[in-house]
């Protein structure tokens, strides 16, 4: 049920925008038609429960950068923070001390963070004195008595660390011949799960780990226990470590359960289906910001349009101002009863007068103006947008209402007639 209506939400606001709009914009730069072409896909998925309407213009980008990428991994990489480089642009972990704690390279715990009930890990199921909190020890143990009595055995060999432990282990991976080698194997202090006390290093063998039985058996069976294998194979650009078959990291049966069965790395997890925006509900769509030349009395000015859905908005203030003290001036108001935005022809124009240009192929988020711009009984049949508090219109359909024309010469030029 939930597809179906953003499927019809989507419809909806592309049958909301698509008045026709006969205007020619300048020359664009070569990548404006494929920025076209990801800002109407964008728009399909602005109501996915993980689409963070703020950061638009950073999947355009990242999209941009990888075009081969779905726009379901564009959307996850880039709400986990990798279109920048890993300890970059980093924030503070949110949730600490709860199980499903978020700490990554973009992630980190206060130096001073020390996680609440921590306890000893029984003897029998550890290497040394090796503790955890308390429900991800029992957990732990249990997992380790069971896996026993199958003929597993399993141990920790490291598991809660403080913060100043962290850095002796992260300064002792350090390579002179090759110093990424250190952030492949080891987290930063601050930004390693082992001081959430939820995380825990297990067995170590002669031979391969990923070849002995009792790997095989915790692979498939840890997360009934409430963990994961925290860095898969095969998932470095993601988690930014090399494979870690012994690092598990417990979040509780329910989610672990949730995280095993999607194949995705806790990551990619946290970011679709834990950290979520609040949705409002309102119907929105994705526009691309680019430039248009409009002549009005021998003056030629550059004015900032947005296109949505193959149609091209003006701002209704730019208009207004490049049309006052002509003979087709206007003002506007807002009609708080009607709900509308009225058009008082012949009034001059008492708004704020500049006309400032945004950079072009940048993305815009908007959403419908109900009802549309009116003037007297008129009503304008298409609607306007709204982005950032400002109304949007097509040119044809104020010309409609105001009684003007245009035409556009072979340098893109829009100029207007009956002024």
């Amino acid at each position: 049920m939930p597809m179906k209506k953003s499927r019809f939400a989507a419809f909806f606001l592309c049958l909301l925008l698509c008045a026709p709009c006969e205007v020619a914009l300048a020359a664009q730069e070569p990548e404006a038609p494929v920025l076209r072409q990801y800002t109407a896909e964008l728009t399909a998925l602005t109501s996915s429960k993980y689409y963070w309407d703020d950061d638009t213009q950073r999947y355009l980008d990242y999209k941009v950068l990888h075009p081969d990428a779905s726009w379901v991994s564009v959307i996850t990489n880039v709400n986990i923070g990798l279109d920048h480089d890993f300890y970059t642009d980093t924030v503070s972990a949110i949730n600490i001390g709860s199980t499903n704690v978020l700490v990554n390279k973009y992630h980190a715990l206060p130096k001073t963070y020390v996680p609440k009930g921590l306890e000893t890990i029984n003897a029998k199921y550890s290497v040394g004195t090796q503790k955890l909190t308390r429900s991800a020890r029992l957990a732990f143990e249990k997992m380790c008595a069971d896996a026993k009595k199958l003929g597993y055995k399993i141990f920790a060999t490291s598991s809660y660390r403080s913060y100043d432990k962290q850095a002796a282990v992260y300064d002792s991976f350090y390579t002179p011949d090759d110093p990424t080698v250190q952030d492949r194997l080891a987290a930063r202090p601050g930004y390693s799960e082992h001081q959430t006390g939820l995380a825990v290093d297990v067995i170590r063998s002669s031979t391969a780990l990923t070849n002995t039985s009792t790997y095989k058996w915790y692979v498939k069976n840890a997360y009934k226990y409430g963990f994961i294998i925290r860095y898969p194979d095969g998932k470095e650009s993601v988690t930014g470590y090399s494979f870690e078959p012994w690092h598990l990291r417990y979040v509780g049966v329910k989610l672990a359960t949730a995280v095993f069965k999607s194949g995705l790395t806790f990551d990619e997890y946290y970011a679709q289906e834990i950290a979520l925006p609040v949705k409002s509900g309102v119907v929105k769509a994705v526009g691309l910001t680019v430039t248009a030349q409009i002549s009005v009395a021998g003056l030629i000015t550059q004015l900032s349009t947005i296109e949505v859905n193959g149609n091209t908005y003006f701002k209704l203030r730019d208009i207004a101002a490049l049309l006052n003290k002509t003979s087709l001036q206007f003002d506007v108001a807002w009609d708080p009863a009607a709900q509308k935005i009225v058009l008082l022809k012949g009034s001059p124009y008492t708004g704020d007068p500049t006309i400032t240009v945004v950079d072009a192929n940048k993305t815009a988020l908007v959403t419908s103006s109900i009802p549309a711009l009116a003037l007297g009984d008129v009503i304008s049949p298409a609607s306007a947008i709204n982005t950032g508090g400002t109304t949007y219109v097509t040119l044809p359909d104020l010309a409609a209402l105001l009684g003007f024309t245009y035409m556009i010469d072979e340098g893109g030029v829009i100029y207007l007639s009956g002024v």
